[in-house]
């Protein structure tokens, strides 16, 4: 008999490994900008939900890998949350993010 997962059965069990991964982008990321960071007083912790966003919106495009996923998140701290939303960055999402044949 071959056992066989169902998606939503592969989502509940990736989905601890994603909240410590986003835990740990956003220390990351703080980390790698702190003076940045300390001049706004923000914690690494307060970036949890823009690399949680960050990450949601990556998966839905199939893009999951944690190179490219911390890369948007640089990205969101750079353009803005959400910078995805925004008008100005369509052209250059709608080229880029998702395309796999993208350099």
């Amino acid at each position: 008999m071959v056992t066989t997962f169902s998606a939503e059965q592969f989502a509940v069990f990736a989905a601890p490994v994603r909240t410590i991964w986003i835990s740990d982008a956003a220390q990351r990321l703080h980390h790698a900008y702190p003076t940045y960071f300390k001049a706004l007083e923000v914690e690494a912790a307060d970036l949890v939900p823009l690399c949680q966003a960050v990450e949601h919106w990556a998966a839905g495009l199939a893009v999951t890998g944690a190179r490219d996923v911390a890369q948007l998140c640089c990205v969101a701290i750079t353009f803005g949350h959400r910078f995805w939303d925004d008008p100005r960055f369509a052209a250059y999402l709608n080229t880029s993010v998702g395309q796999p044949d993208a350099a």
